[in-house]
């Protein structure tokens, strides 16, 4: 992955520098709530926060906030509050907010795209693509959090969407989700990129689950 790296640092003013770095990507399943995230990441050096959308309110010192949809940048007016990264596809919020970006979402896939930087696969959902451009800027462990993937509780940890344009997930789409990060697995394998569930309640079935601070401690984060 470090070609890749190399050629989105020289493509992207703004792409991360995650090599050899630990990533934890706080989505935003019930159980995004259980743990302590502040307390499990501390100060520990090779370890960084990427959250999805909202779920930045429950680390608010994250690294970087990935969201897709235009709606919710809109909604939240940029985030102007957050000082990381601010990534997107969405080519007129960029504009407008001044966000990093834009990626490229194939939506069509369902497989992650490693070849080209910022180029990801779509999974059907923002977790999938974080998950493919986290690899690409060099981790080497990603530790899931609120990755569900089912809709047995609330579709969130705070509710449901409610903001103008957005949408909450039925069951087909849980289907695809989980259909496109379990297959991922091999892939990452063969990239040596180690990824742990941090979530008891996820239907996901192809990463080892345990808690956060312990994920972490055997990544060596």
């Amino acid at each position: 992955m470090i070609d890749v790296y190399d050629e989105g640092r020289r493509r992207h003013k703004w792409w991360p520098d995650w090599r050899d770095k630990v990533l934890v990507l706080v989505a935003s399943g019930p159980s995004a709530k259980d743990e302590d995230i502040r307390k499990a990441v501390g100060s520990r050096g090779s370890c960084r926060v990427a959250a999805i959308r909202g779920s930045v309110d429950l680390y608010p010192a994250a690294d970087a906030v990935y969201a897709a949809d235009e709606d919710w940048w809109g909604h939240v007016r940029g985030l102007p509050w957050f000082r990381g990264l601010r990534v997107t596809n969405a080519r007129n919020a960029v504009s407008r907010w001044g966000l990093d970006g834009p990626i490229q979402v194939i939506r069509n896939t369902d497989a992650l795209c490693v070849g080209e930087p910022g180029v990801v696969g779509g999974g059907g959902c923002s977790g999938f693509q974080l998950v493919n451009l986290v690899v690409q800027a060099g981790a080497r462990g990603i530790v899931l959090v609120g990755f569900d993937m089912n809709s047995s509780q609330s579709p969130h940890w705070y509710g449901k969407n409610t903001w103008p344009g957005s949408s909450n997930p039925k069951e087909k789409s849980f289907v695809r989700w989980r259909r496109a990060l379990d297959g991922a697995a091999a892939t990452l394998s063969k990239l040596s990129v180690e990824v742990i569930n941090a979530s008891e309640r996820s239907t996901l079935s192809a990463y080892p689950k345990m808690k956060l601070e312990d994920a972490l401690w055997l990544l060596k984060a």
